[in-house]
């Protein structure tokens, strides 16, 4: 509870307690200062003014003090004289005595008309005060003498403190000389108390000087006790809840600062390896060559490095331990690397290197040829049947293209070719190879614009029944018409679709299309279309065929899809997922390409499929290589077991065809029954099988390649 309190306060929160805190405490002892002590003040020297005034008027100079004095002078004995205290200089701007430097004493004489004054002050005066009392007063004069009541003068009395008080004397000596009263205002833990010093004024002398006591009542003493009670409450309470709230937005303001270094550590570096990331990795970069370039050096490198097939070796062992053969790959790098390089994770399986010291391809192959051996050796991780390769594309600052970008963009063109080569390699960047991603761009911009012009065009290959060569469907292919160029193969622009993603929308073309024409053949042959793992991966499949058999009303039993195996390594589950709905639809599935994949076998096991398709590459070495005409029989004899229809691709040859179905193939396709055409030309007079000369071959022969 505390730690979630704790991370909904922030800054504003704590600032805003803490304020409201301090104003209350600030609001409540200014209500203290301003309408209890100020009016214990006020109420105290109106009390005083009341006393002056009636003290001026009514009894000085009168018979108080006179008969007072004449009262002291004969109650002296015989021979005696009144002792006289040091007269007091009023022209003297130094309280202390001239000779002894000492502060001069005041001698005390009894006022014998006290009493009929506090009885005038206590019925006149005290009735429109309720703060304030007065508790005592005296009279001094400046010839030393201080008149008081007659009960100071009894034992146990505070006389002293108005003889010789420091406080006292001092205040009084200096309303001599100024002429102005003075008041003093002190607080003790019961009461508050103020002295007043009053000027008695006469032809612009000072003649004598009142000092009245005015003591807090028992109403003021309440009420001041009540506010202060309020202010301490306020302080010891308020006190601890404050300093807890600002401990917690202390801890607050803690995790916040933590959690913004991770922000800002995760905005430069990789999460998973900790290693820079691509925009640290750039700004290095761009600083290296900055400081080359004030040097004039131009000895700086580039690697540019990546996992080969890491998306199927990651399906394979596993995403978390994917993970960490990434960060174990990593560690291995920077292990190996030099000590002035800087490494960095640029995304996915992909690292980059920055090498400063190495200016020669012979130093540059040397480190290429040492980071390939560490990526090629066991990882814990890995299973021992799966081999990690590693490729590398080079590329070393120009003078003529010595810029961050153009030294990275030409790494990763060196990479792009190393990878073309069967990976496990390094290269090093030649300028053919910036005319190919200019070609490639180029064409990229194109196939944009094939699709909105509808450049596309479906051609359709026969699958035939190899017995009597009866055509049981066809194979959408789909071709690309140039508008210049004529005729683009299909192997240079539908990689270009699928690492562009362009392939999800004209996959969905071609489904779309090759069900609308396939309603225009009169036997009601199959039609299969190829599906790439770019749609499985970013595109709902059963929902966009659904919708193709529903617009196009063509029947699902006709509607054949062909998948690799690259889209069950890609993301296994998800695809069976989709490839039980559309089973659920009605529509036929085939694995294409069987054989040439990790783990065909096990797929097979996983998902019922309507049909296994051979790869060409066995049937074209089937007439000389006995590994081939091994692995095809056992797929025709794995198919017959598990009741799923075989058919065999590339068929190119007579002699393919009897030795293929010498093996117990019954379905056959490629350039021997009839090579793609467009629909054109298998509507006009499409006849329901096709003629195939037989070869006059040996059967002996077949028997033997076959067995």
């Amino acid at each position: 509870m505390l730690k979630t309190f704790t991370q909904q306060l922030d800054k504003i929160t704590v600032a805003v307690i803490v304020s409201v805190f301090l104003i209350t405490l600030f609001t409540i002892t200014s209500i203290h200062y301003m309408f209890v002590d100020r009016l214990i003040i006020q109420d105290a020297h109106t009390l005083s003014t009341n006393v002056a005034d009636k003290i001026r008027g009514e009894f000085f100079p009168g018979d108080v003090l006179v008969n007072s004095a004449k009262k002291t002078r004969t109650s002296l004995k015989s021979g005696q004289r009144a002792s006289r205290s040091r007269s007091f200089n009023r022209d003297s701007q130094n309280i202390l005595d001239p000779k002894t430097k000492t502060l001069p004493q005041f001698t005390a004489k009894p006022l014998l008309g006290a009493p009929k004054l506090k009885k005038f002050f206590d019925e006149h005066i005290n009735e429109h005060n309720y703060l304030n009392a007065l508790e005592s007063f005296a009279v001094y004069l400046p010839n030393g003498t201080v008149y008081l009541p007659q009960k100071k003068f009894k034992p146990g009395s505070d006389l002293k403190k108005f003889t010789n008080s420091y406080r006292f004397v001092s205040s009084v000596q200096s309303v001599f000389k100024n002429g102005k009263s003075l008041y003093a205002f002190r607080e003790n833990n019961q009461s508050t108390q103020t002295q007043h010093f009053i000027p008695l004024n006469r032809d612009g002398r000072v003649l004598a000087v009142v000092l009245l006591e005015a003591q807090q009542t028992t109403a003021g003493a309440k009420v001041a006790n009540a506010v202060s009670s309020a202010v301490y409450f306020t302080t010891f309470a308020g006190l601890p809840v404050i300093l807890l709230v600002m401990y917690l937005g202390w801890l607050r303001f803690k995790e916040t600062t933590q959690a913004q270094e991770k922000i800002n550590f995760l905005a430069l570096n990789d999460q998973l390896t900790e290693l820079p990331n691509r925009l640290t990795f750039n700004n290095i970069l761009k600083h290296t060559i900055d400081i080359k370039t004030e040097t004039e050096e131009n000895n700086i490198a580039v690697f540019s490095i990546d996992i080969d097939n890491f998306n199927q070796i990651n399906e394979i062992i596993g995403h978390e331990a994917g993970d960490q053969y990434l960060i174990s790959i990593a560690e291995r790098l920077q292990e190996f690397k030099p000590k002035s390089a800087t490494l960095s994770r640029m995304s996915g399986d992909e690292f980059a290197l920055i090498l400063p010291e190495i200016s020669t391809p012979e130093e540059a192959s040397e480190l290429a040829t040492l980071l390939l051996k560490q990526i090629e050796q066991p990882f814990p991780h890995i299973q021992e049947d799966i081999t990690c390769t590693g490729s590398i594309g080079i590329a070393f600052g120009e003078n003529e293209d010595y810029k961050a970008e153009t030294i990275l963009k030409n790494a990763k063109l060196a990479l792009h070719r190393a990878k073309e080569d069967g990976g496990n390699s390094f290269r090093f960047f030649e300028p053919k190879m910036d005319q190919a991603l200019q070609q490639r761009r180029d064409l990229e911009k194109s196939l944009i614009r094939a699709l909105k012009e509808e450049e596309f065009e479906l051609y359709y290959q026969p699958q035939v029944e190899l017995n009597d060569a009866k055509i049981i469907g066809y194979e959408a292919l789909l071709r690309w018409n140039h508008p210049t160029k004529g005729m683009v193969s299909p192997v240079d622009f539908i990689p270009i679709l699928e690492e562009t993603k362009m392939i999800v929308e004209v996959g969905e073309y071609v489904l779309r299309r090759a069900c609308k024409e396939a309603l225009t053949w009169e036997n009601n042959e199959k039609i299969a279309v190829n599906l790439s793992t770019v749609q499985f991966e970013h595109q709902d499949v059963p929902t966009m065929v659904a919708k193709a058999l529903s617009d196009t009303g063509l029947a699902a039993e006709r509607l054949e899809i062909e998948i690799t195996e690259s889209t069950l390594m890609s993301d296994t589950d998800a695809a069976l997922v989709m490839l039980e709905e559309l089973k659920k639809l009605g529509v036929n599935i085939a694995m294409d390409d069987f054989g040439t994949g990790y783990s065909s076998l096990s797929y097979i096991s996983v998902f019922e499929f309507d049909k296994i398709k051979i790869d060409r590459s066995f049937v074209a070495t089937l007439q000389d290589d006995e590994r081939a005409r091994a692995i095809i029989t056992t797929i025709i004899g794995l198919g017959r077991a598990l009741d799923i229809m075989i058919t065999a691709e590339g068929i190119e040859t007579n002699e393919q065809l009897l030795l293929i179905q010498a093996a117990g193939c019954h379905f056959g396709q490629g350039y021997l029954f009839g090579r793609p055409v467009p629909l054109s030309e298998i509507c006009d007079n499409k006849p329901a099988t096709l003629p195939v000369e037989k070869p006059k071959i040996n059967p002996a022969l077949i028997s033997s390649r076959v067995a």
